[in-house]
């Protein structure tokens, strides 16, 4: 489109320029109304140029907003896990602080640490792992049998110091 607009302005400047001297001893009326014509027919030219570089910035901005907001929604996806993984460690330790219910908690924890997973901080599983080893007697730990294995598979996935310590605190726990 570029290189049709530019051949057209200088086609029409051309024969603008050849008319201009040929006839610059003769002032007739036909010659004058043919110079406005190409000098019209440029100006529209250059108008439609415009139009067609505004319809192309257009498109390339919905493009560039369309890529923001998929990066932008990618990006909150990830702290929408981290804040849900919060959201579970605070509900399970409310369980123990309130209810003492030990196996309330540590499921609460586990499901803390599975939405941690998902996202992209490492902090509530580093939380929670260490509520349970901290906070949680060995007497007070009580886990379902039928979850005992869940939760190995879940610690398996972590990279974290104190995870050989939790999965020995796991097999040790009190089966309900």
């Amino acid at each position: 489109m570029k290189w049709v607009l530019v051949i057209g302005v200088s086609f029409s400047l051309i024969i603008s320029l050849v008319v201009c001297i040929s006839t610059s001893r003769c002032y007739n009326v036909d010659v004058y109304a043919f110079i406005i014509a190409v000098l019209t027919l440029l100006v529209t030219l250059l108008i439609g140029f415009q139009i067609y570089n505004a319809i192309e910035v257009n498109k390339k901005l919905n493009e560039m907003q369309r890529i923001a907001a998929k990066a932008a929604y990618k990006e909150n996806e990830r702290y929408n896990h981290t804040t849900i993984a919060v959201v579970y460690y605070i509900t399970a330790i409310d369980y123990y602080k309130r209810q003492n219910i030990s196996e309330k908690t540590v499921d609460g924890l586990f499901c803390c640490i599975e939405e941690a997973l998902k996202g992209k901080f490492q902090f509530p599983i580093d939380m929670a792992i260490s509520y349970m080893l901290d906070n949680m007697p060995r007497n007070n730990f009580f886990i379902r049998k039928s979850k005992k294995e869940i939760y190995m598979r879940i610690l398996y996935k972590i990279n974290n110091d104190r995870v050989q310590e939790l999965i020995t605190k796991i097999d040790l726990a009190y089966e309900s």
